[in-house]
């Protein structure tokens, strides 16, 4: 198979996931800011110390399991395996419901604890058993979610996580906001939003994708292959999530969930530009891992060095608008009593920016098998984030909670690239990346003499300027000649999908 026949597979699936997940994360975002209006700092923080328990409760209870799935499922098709497949997805599925249940119960069992003595928060205890129960609902829905992308069935991906999760869940929330409802109902709304795509997910695996229950496929499990690859991602995530997290954490144990809520609001923002880096790193897993099966390394080379490029595209824009705005952005979106955040923001953007950019080096390693490499690299990242954090927090509040943040994360990323690029002998051609540059630079210094002369800015006046903006930087893209004839696949791509004539640009792209 050509290496263009791999990058069409990436950039149609990744049309579909890319989809999926930016109408999750404007449903989240809406939702984020609707809450951080209506329940003000203390009590959104509270509601992001509840996430942060499921969140890491997720983790420890797929124990590492559904990047297994991705490996596994795509090889065993390959060749044709079907038992095998089954028996992948009968285990995973077990082992995480066993997890996932005593977790819930150790947690409501020492909720009062956790909530007085740890978080020294009384109102926490009343929201955090409702919480526990999210984590089994929502780990067997990350569960099937990995399987279909596994399968490459990306629509049923996003029908669990965009209609399943995030439009109830915005639904409930409007809901409740136009009944006066209180935070404890916000917590209700929130369980109910994860047990609706966990039903989902059963109805699509079972009917849809591949049937465990009506299926005659005499199941062949192989827990020790599974449990070996999964427990070093397992420990590896676990402290991935922990770094997350982290920070959060230690401002509600350090600090107060006024200073968890400010700090909290400002992360979607952040998130924006790792969305790319998340479809497009999902993606390369499973096709990285069949391009390994077959020894196809140059093909794997080729294609990370096409998806670190589009990365860079993508997100260097959105990061530059972010970093030399952040107030105004912050009192739009947030509201004045957010603004102390706001160089949290350029703290936490520009190292994300980097992480994004140095591509999918983390499913690279896995794609070789390199889990033990992964997991000290991760756990020695875990641990410089757990020690700045403690003693940065202490010092300098929510602003030492994104430089220590920072920090780790840059180590982190920097060495996972250095052992990547050494292992596909990665040679990037930088002439088209100072183009890049100059289209973002141009424009965005006309933007700046805009906003400085404008007394009030407004949701209309922001939305205006960054549309303008990244018009601009478009056009300056395109009139520098900055798309190289790998973008052809791109532009095919989307001829064939919307059914449009898109000649002249791939004219262009050919001279």
């Amino acid at each position: 198979m050509k290496k263009e026949t791999y990058l069409h597979q990436i950039v149609g699936g990744a049309s579909l996931l890319f989809l999926g997940v930016i109408i999750t994360y404007f449903i989240k975002f809406l939702i984020r800011i609707i809450l951080s209006r209506y329940l003000g700092p203390s009590e959104y923080g509270l509601l992001a110390l509840g996430d942060a328990v499921v969140n890491i409760g997720l983790t420890i209870s797929l124990f590492g399991l559904t990047a297994g799935a991705t490996k596994y499922i795509p090889h065993y098709l390959e060749k044709k395996k079907l038992g095998k497949v089954k028996g992948i997805i009968i285990s995973i599925i077990k082992i995480t419901t066993i997890t996932s249940v005593l977790l819930t119960i150790m947690i409501i069992f020492l909720s009062d604890y956790i909530s007085l003595m740890i978080f020294k928060n009384v109102q926490f205890k009343n929201i955090l058993p409702i919480f526990a129960l999210v984590i089994p609902f929502f780990t067997l829905a990350n569960v099937f979610s990995n399987i279909f992308l596994a399968f490459k069935k990306v629509k049923y991906q996003n029908i669990l996580w965009v209609f399943g999760r995030s439009f109830t869940y915005f639904i409930f929330i409007i809901i409740i906001v136009l009944f006066n409802k209180n935070l404890k109902m916000v917590v209700y709304s929130y369980l109910l939003s994860q047990i609706i795509p966990f039903l989902m997910g059963i109805y699509l695996l079972e009917w849809k994708t591949f049937s465990i229950f009506r299926s005659k496929i005499v199941a062949i499990y192989e827990y020790r292959r599974l449990l070996k690859f999964s427990l070093p991602l397992f420990i590896s995530n676990f402290f991935i999530q922990l770094m997350g997290w982290i920070d959060s954490i230690f401002l509600g144990v350090l600090k107060t969930s006024y200073d968890v809520g400010i700090y909290n609001a400002i992360l979607p923002l952040v998130g924006t530009i790792t969305i790319f880096l998340s479809v497009l790193g999902n993606m390369f897993l499973p096709i990285s891992s069949e391009l390994h099966t077959k020894n196809e390394f140059n093909k794997i080379t080729n294609t990370y060095i096409s998806i670190s490029r589009w990365l860079f595209i993508l997100s260097a824009p959105i990061s530059m608008f972010f970093f030399i705005f952040p107030k105004e952005i912050i009192t739009v979106v947030f509201g004045a009593s957010y603004v102390q955040g706001y160089m949290i923001l350029r703290i936490l953007i520009a190292s994300y920016f980097i992480k994004v950019i140095l591509g999918p080096s983390s499913q690279t390693l896995i794609t070789f098998n390199k889990t033990k490499i992964l997991l000290y690299i991760n756990l020695i990242s875990m641990m410089i984030n757990l020690l700045m954090n403690y003693i940065l927090i202490q010092k300098y509040g929510i602003l030492g909670a994104a430089i220590a943040t920072s920090i780790s994360i840059l180590l982190r990323e920097i060495i996972l690239f250095m052992i990547v690029k050494r292992k596909l002998d990665l040679h990037f051609k930088f002439d088209l990346y100072y183009k890049y540059l100059i289209s973002i630079a141009l424009p965005l210094i006309l933007i700046k003499i805009i906003i400085q002369n404008i007394e009030a800015i407004t949701w209309f006046i922001l939305m205006i300027c960054f549309i303008s903006y990244h018009i601009i930087y478009l056009l300056m893209l395109y009139f520098l000649n900055s798309f190289s004839k790998s973008d052809l696949i791109i532009i095919e791509l989307i001829e064939n999908k919307k059914g449009i004539s898109l000649n002249r640009i791939k004219k262009y792209l050919k001279r």
